[in-house]
């Protein structure tokens, strides 16, 4: 990874060492030495907004919490609790909503 990223074992022969000939650094781009450009990173956006062709991530929400009342002894001797978690939905027309309801089984 480093011979490829660097062009050799030692990093400092492309600033500083002879090139086989050739002329020194390019003083217009200074990773001229690199192969491929950036050390290989030929798609690399430093600070640029995404490209109309990525998508953006969708933002998850966070995590909902609820507390489940159970006894010692249930804890001890063991349960079955069921929760029900109803959530609203966007239709698929874009305009409408509608509730979806799932029950958690705890055990």
């Amino acid at each position: 990874m480093f011979a490829e990223f660097f062009g050799g074992r030692n990093p400092f022969d492309t600033f500083f060492g002879q090139r086989n000939g050739e002329e020194g650094m390019d003083i217009d781009d200074p990773f001229s030495g690199f192969p491929m450009g950036m050390g290989g990173f030929t798609n690399v956006n430093f600070g640029r907004s995404r490209s109309a062709q990525e998508p953006a991530r969708k933002k998850q929400d966070p995590p909902v919490t609820h507390d489940l009342r159970v006894s010692l002894e249930e804890i001890y001797s063991g349960c079955t609790k069921k929760m029900k978690i109803s959530h609203k939905r966007l239709n698929p027309d874009g305009k409408s909503i509608r509730n979806e309801d799932k029950i958690l089984t705890i055990e």
